[in-house]
């Protein structure tokens, strides 16, 4: 990784949550210079931050192309060497304090360290923005014998983050940003960079889908039997995680807890897979319950007949499907029987 560009800013801002005297947004540091990117201070600091958009990726998107997308002009002025990267960032900062000043990110928005840095991986460009909070640590002054504290900057609250292949983005080859937040990414930092067709919830199930068959396609040992458990295993997953989702709102889907329940030995082997082969799929998400239902749920209609079954009926006989391209019902005659008697 090759760190090009390095700055800072600061948002000073409480949510209105915890009752502050003041919770409009106030610029605390508006960086004028970038900093340096030959201190190891700085690489160490771009490193952690790539890692960690290479290990948590929670959502995906696009810059809206249009003459009303004003991020994405300035990114084509920035990649023609018409805008530099200092009033790059400053322009993004000065966006993100507008979406902060009204409506529900006024009320509940928290401000935060603006990183901004661009670095080149494998022959492509990325930019990476971020929003950070700060923790308190302590040190050991050795000169005056004392512990001392101090503010550092927090990468596991890394508050809000988009991380955008700016090759990917000029050749319009979509999806080119990816999203790292724990929960939803928030809208006000969306409308900052003009982002349109954030992938969610439907679009993670499918490729869940997609790519557990492709890995164990790859898996020419494996026997067919194992696959087929396996394949169960993980449609059972999405249906308890609906089924508490159902219930307490919350259940979500773990990439890695699924991958441990594929593979126990190799417990992070098919989440590798997933990132090497880049399918687009969060950390952690809700399964969308409309398509888990379709995979266990069949629908057919002849004529007016609406039919919809599980397919664990197949499997016990009380549906079976004949050469000749009939659905047979087991049962339920003296129902239907009951029902014409009553009408």
């Amino acid at each position: 990784m090759q760190l090009t560009h390095l700055i800072i800013h600061e948002i000073e801002k409480e949510s209105k949550q915890k009752n502050p005297s003041d919770y409009t947004p106030h610029l605390v540091l508006d960086a004028k210079q970038e900093l340096p990117i030959d201190k190891t201070v700085s690489e160490n600091l771009a490193e952690s931050m790539r890692k960690k958009y290479s290990d948590s990726i929670s959502g995906y998107g696009n810059i809206e192309r249009s003459d009303n997308s004003i991020f994405h002009l300035q990114l084509q002025q920035y990649r023609k060497g018409e805008l530099d990267f200092v009033e790059l960032s400053r322009l993004l900062v000065g966006r993100l304090m507008s979406e902060l000043s009204v409506g529900k990110p006024l009320d509940l928005g928290t401000g935060g360290l603006i990183v901004c840095l661009e670095y080149i991986e494998a022959g492509k460009t990325f930019l990476l923005i971020t929003i950070i909070k700060e923790k308190k640590s302590i040190t050991f002054n050795r000169k005056d014998f004392n512990l001392e504290e101090f503010l550092s900057v927090d990468l596991e609250k890394l508050h809000e983050g988009a991380r955008i292949d700016l090759n990917k983005w000029e050749a319009d080859t979509q999806p080119y940003i990816s999203f790292i937040k724990k929960n939803r990414v928030s809208e006000y930092f969306r409308n900052s960079i003009n982002c349109v067709d954030f992938t969610d919830s439907k679009v993670y199930t499918d490729n869940t889908k997609a790519a557990v068959k492709a890995y164990l396609n790859s898996k020419e040992e494996w026997l067919p039997e194992q696959k087929e458990e396996i394949e169960e295993l993980f449609k059972n997953y999405f249906n308890e995680t609906v089924a508490k989702k159902a219930s307490d709102g919350n259940s979500t889907i773990k990439i890695k807890e699924l991958s441990a329940l594929i593979d126990p030995k190799n417990a992070n082997d098919f989440y590798e897979f997933v990132r090497e082969q880049e399918y687009e799929i969060s950390d952690e998400f809700q399964p969308d319950s409309g398509t888990v239902s379709r995979w266990t749920r069949k629908r057919v209609k002849v004529g007016t007949i609406n039919l919809t079954f599980d397919l664990s009926d197949l499997d016990e006989g009380n549906i079976a499907l004949t050469p000749s391209g009939d659905i047979l019902i087991k049962g339920g005659a003296e129902n239907v029987k009951k029902q014409l008697n009553n009408s």
